[in-house]
């Protein structure tokens, strides 16, 4: 490229030493040499000066700012990864500016390195999915991404881009990310759909957890409580919590303490709780839940009734029968009463009524009168839900 300017051989004086430090001194020179051409590219494209450069794209901190692959496993973030990643991008992203190729860059970094859905990407943006697949392989052909059916793009591609498209970008590609994800995550408690929400569960952890630290992200409450349950029934005990959790920091923030939305998803974490065998744990959420939605809807709702009924069988569990029959018999009150007799909600409560020690028909019989007793127990007959003495509440 021609001898460089004397501003470039002080940038080649510093990245020679720190190209040393990392790796040793033919690494050290290698990268220097990348520096200045890659920063004399980019002069013309761009504007990006060579100090620029090497702090924002190589990754080496000349001046005690830090540098963008402070979250990247060290073992991985070496001279060599942080050499290739800066070359790709550098040298080929002026060409996709103002394209939808940055668009793809933008939501892909949010996204699980590997196994990317182009269909996810396509959704995100509200680009037909062939135009798609036509900037991935574009990408793909200068090394940004790799592109076959899915896309993968390396973590450190990935932090480089968060950095170069700055933060208001960034939570435009996340919304977009969580918007397109929520969709896929809308109904986890059918089982028709956990093969479909299985390719996207790695997805929608990652933009869970980066909407944690860019506020404004609409939905990222909704999609992480509704991925926490979808590994809840998964039996990924560990993965929902930690889902359902920042799910929940999400809400607070963005809703306060006392909103509904916080008690849907303190009630799941209970269930959660439950499963590992915190039972004081899962009723200390389960309270908190029904103090909220009590406050939100009064005393007679079904979302109500829900919590109520999962404190009655934390204490069943407890052994605390008396308990367990008076929270048993307020569900049971309040569906009967707002949902009715034939509800699958008001028949798994006769269930329960049964294991502590309570006549299911009676109680409607007492609560709503002959008429609708008649109908609960046509009803339990209809699904052969005859009560049993040894269930517990549910």
């Amino acid at each position: 490229m021609g001898r460089s300017e004397p501003n470039d051989r002080a940038v080649l004086s510093a990245a020679l030493s720190a190209g040393e430090t990392i790796s040793g001194g033919a690494l050290g020179s290698l990268l220097a040499s990348f520096i200045i051409e890659a920063a004399a590219y980019l002069r013309k494209r761009a504007s990006v000066s060579p100090a620029e450069l090497l702090e924002r794209l190589a990754g080496v901190d000349l001046g005690g700012k830090g540098h963008p692959f402070d979250d990247i496993d060290p073992s991985e973030a070496t001279a060599g990864y942080r050499l290739s990643v800066a070359r790709s991008l550098a040298l080929h992203l002026p060409e996709f500016r103002d394209t939808p190729a940055t668009d793809i860059l933008a939501v892909g970094a949010f996204c699980h390195p590997d196994n990317i859905p182009v269909d996810v990407l396509a959704d995100a943006l509200d680009c037909p999915q062939p135009e798609v697949e036509g900037w991935l392989s574009a990408l793909a052909d200068v090394s940004i991404v790799n592109y076959a059916d899915t896309v993968s793009v390396h973590r450190l591609m990935q932090q480089v881009v968060r950095v170069e498209i700055g933060k208001d970008r960034s939570r435009e590609g996340l919304t977009k990310l969580v918007g397109a994800l929520a969709g896929r995550f809308a109904d986890p408690l059918d089982y028709r759909n956990w093969p479909m929400q299985d390719r996207y569960a790695a997805h929608a952890e990652r933009a869970v957890a980066y909407a944690e630290s860019l506020a404004d992200v609409p939905e990222a409450g909704r999609l992480g409580n509704h991925l926490g349950v979808y590994l809840w029934n998964r039996a990924r005990l560990e993965a929902a919590l930690g889902a359902l959790r920042a799910a929940e920091r999400i809400d607070r923030k963005a809703c306060g303490d006392d909103h509904p939305n916080v008690g849907t998803v303190v009630n799941n974490i209970g269930l959660v709780l439950q499963d590992r065998g915190d039972l004081a744990g899962a009723l200390k959420r389960y309270e908190e839940a029904e103090r909220i939605d009590r406050k939100a809807y009064g005393d007679h709702n079904p979302r109500l009734a829900s919590h109520v009924n999962s404190i009655a069988s934390v204490l069943y569990a407890r052994g605390d029968m008396e308990g367990a029959r008076e929270k048993a018999l307020e569900a049971f009150d309040i569906r009967i009463r707002t949902l009715g007799p034939r509800s699958l909600d008001t028949l798994l409560n006769a269930r329960n009524l049964v294991a502590v020690g309570v006549d299911p028909i009676a109680e409607a019989r007492r609560i709503a009168g002959d008429k609708v007793a008649q109908k609960l127990r046509r009803a339990l007959a209809e699904e052969g839900e005859k009560p049993d003495a040894e269930s517990s509440p549910t």
